[in-house]
C-alpha cells in the first residue's frame, strides 16, 4: 500500500470503528439465551469436551496478578 491509501485506510477506521463497536455492543444488550439453545448447548459441550478441569478455584492466582508491583 502507499502512503496515501494508508492514510486513507486509517482515517475510514476512525470513522467506522467507534459505529461498529456501538452496534456490537447494541447486539450482545439484545441477545437473548433462551432463544440460542441449541447455539449455547453446543458450546457448553466444546467447553466440557475440550476443557482442562481445575484444581482450584483461581483466586490465589487473581489475588498474584492483582498484587503483582508495577515497574
Amino acid at each position: 500500500m502507499e502512503k496515501g491509501t494508508n492514510r486513507e485506510f486509517i482515517e475510514r477506521w476512525k470513522r467506522v470503528g467507534p459505529l461498529l463497536e456501538e452496534i456490537r455492543w447494541q447486539e450482545l444488550r439484545l441477545y437473548r439465551h433462551e432463544d440460542h439453545w441449541k447455539t449455547v448447548e453446543g458450546l457448553m459441550e466444546m467447553a466440557v469436551a475440550h476443557g482442562t478441569p481445575r484444581t482450584t478455584s483461581g483466586l490465589v492466582e487473581i489475588q498474584k496478578l492483582l498484587h503483582r508491583k508495577k515497574k
